[in-house]
């Protein structure tokens, strides 16, 4: 079962189960032999689905999942899940949830009362409407039927599974409280959701909400330590059921991920990738960070609301651009999704094309490190030079006009800002200049440094952000470069400009490494 308030911000806990089949038949069998002295007619064999709470036990089975994870704090290796799941025929398929199954290498199901598991196959997915598919080989199973009725405010339901993975089967009684609730979460979006009062716990995620007549009415989905406990209507989760067994692809993309944000932004963090998935096929890792889906942002409210709804309108086989932070090499990937173009790394073209035609600076002792740099707004952030120790956060002002936040570091600031032969970097950003300079070159062609001999003007287009720099050479006669950057986002929504001055070929290796690592982080 998903926390919500624990899910916030933490990993996805990845809960898994495996299952097998009870030994005895919880459904209805009804048998016919006749016999005359020539021949023998054995017996036909009709399994029915369950019709009683108390036979509902043996069509509830216990997952469990193993693997390895990617986390923001690091690799998990052979992560052992549980949850729950329910049989709904007769020969083995299973329901529960995504988030329970989704990138484990090993599926386990048990039955209850029964120790030795079955291995699980995942038959399907859709990590929004967090829904799987998973069957064993079972024969003559009890399983449970799909309540054809609406859930209503206060109706007697039960909550069946195997909460905080105890082998025990549980049964805990409740009503519906809410018919429609707020199916938005860190790790899916689901259009119909229903709250009920039945405590649930990490592990009963995929359990069946039944009747007293064992029909099921939802699919356990989320809880919080508020006593909420939320699940997947029976209209929603059978259509989605009914298209993965029937082969239609679902709009899932094939990752256990969730709505992620820290200091460097939101995106959907990627724990695992199934195989063979679109997110597979475009070359997505663990670990990656899904930053933009059809050049739009996603997660921005930490929730899959976006991401969901891009996936939504293009799968399963319309194109569209995706973008990636991989934290491994610290870098941005691009590609498109249903396509041949799988991610290529984002190569940032300043460090080979601003060496133009200006003279070559002299060589300088490489920095030892960078530390992480933010504005007052936390909207910028990049990494700068240790060494450049100084810093200053203030507003940006054009004209006695506060247009947006900048932030400037340097050895020695004064310096940096009355001299050329002090190294440094000044970097703002402003939604009110991307609407008055939406293409950036018209800002750069508005400022000339003084004292200093115009080199070239270079493109930028790293895949995220583009515009152009003004490369200015021998400021006050020192041999100083002076380098004005002035970009859009991928989006049109924010103006970034940067300054930055050069006094060795070090300085030229912080200025691509301030570049390399730039990012907005949030909205003003």
């Amino acid at each position: 079962m998903k926390n919500v308030e624990t899910r916030t911000r933490g990993p996805i806990a990845v809960l898994v189960v495996a299952v097998l089949v009870a030994a005895c038949s919880g459904g209805t069998i009804d048998t016919t032999t006749s016999t005359t002295p020539a021949t023998t007619t054995t017996s036909t064999i009709v399994v029915e689905h369950v019709s009683t709470l108390q036979d509902v036990r043996g069509a509830v089975v216990r997952i469990t999942a193993e693997g390895t994870f990617e986390y923001p704090e690091g690799t998990s290796f052979d992560e052992v899940g549980s949850g729950s799941g329910f049989l709904i025929s007769s020969d083995g398929t299973i329901v529960t949830n995504n988030h329970v199954v989704a990138g484990a290498g090993l599926i386990q199901v048990y039955m209850d009362g029964v120790t030795e598991p079955l291995n699980g196959r995942l038959v399907g997915s859709s990590e929004c409407a967090d829904i799987a598919v998973i069957d064993v080989n079972l024969d003559d199973a009890p399983y449970l039927a799909w309540s054809d009725a609406p859930a209503t405010v206060g109706e007697d339901i039960y909550v069946a599974g195997f909460p905080l993975g105890d082998p025990e089967y549980t049964l805990i009684d409740g009503i519906i409280s809410k018919e429609k609730a707020d199916g938005e979460t860190d790790w899916a979006s689901v259009e119909s959701v229903i709250e009920h009062t039945g405590d649930t716990l990490p592990g009963s995620s995929g359990g069946p909400i039944i009747t007293s007549d064992g029909q099921v009415v939802g699919v356990n989905y989320a809880g919080d330590d508020l006593g909420q406990a939320f699940g997947i209507s029976a209209t929603t989760a059978r259509t989605v059921v009914d298209d993965i067994l029937a082969g239609v692809e679902t709009f899932g993309f094939g990752v256990n991920g969730y709505a992620y944000e820290d200091e460097y932004g939101t995106g959907v963090w990627v724990s695992s990738v199934v195989p063979a998935s679109p997110a597979d096929r475009v070359g997505l890792e663990a670990g990656d960070l899904i930053t933009a889906f059809a050049g739009l942002t996603v997660a921005k409210d930490v929730t899959l609301e976006g991401y969901c709804d891009i996936l939504e309108g293009h799968l399963p086989d319309l194109p569209f651009d995706i973008e990636v932070w991989r934290e491994s090499n610290a870098s941005y990937y691009e590609g498109v999704v249903n396509s041949d173009q799988a991610l290529t790394t984002v190569e940032t073209p300043v460090d080979e094309e601003l060496v133009g035609e200006w003279e070559e600076l002299p060589a300088g002792e490489s920095y030892d490190g960078y530390e992480l740099i933010f504005d007052e707004a936390t909207l910028v952030s990049f990494e700068a030079p240790t060494a450049w120790s100084e810093q200053a956060q203030f507003p940006w002002v054009v004209e006695e006009v506060e247009v947006g936040t900048a932030v400037s570091v340097a050895a020695d600031l004064e310096g940096f800002e009355t001299a050329w032969n002090v190294p440094g970097a000044t970097i703002a950003v402003s939604e009110t200049l991307a609407l008055e300079y939406p293409d950036p070159a018209d800002y750069l062609a508005e400022y000339e440094p003084p004292d200093c001999v115009f080199a070239e003007q270079v493109p930028y287009d790293d895949g995220f952000y583009t515009g152009a720099a003004n490369v200015w050479a021998d400021c006050g006669g020192t041999g100083a470069v002076f380098i004005d950057w002035a970009v859009v986002d991928s989006s049109g929504q924010y103006l970034v400009n940067g300054i930055f001055s050069l006094v060795t070929e070090a300085d030229f290796e912080a200025f691509t490494h301030i570049l390399e690592t730039f990012f907005l982080t949030k909205d003003l």
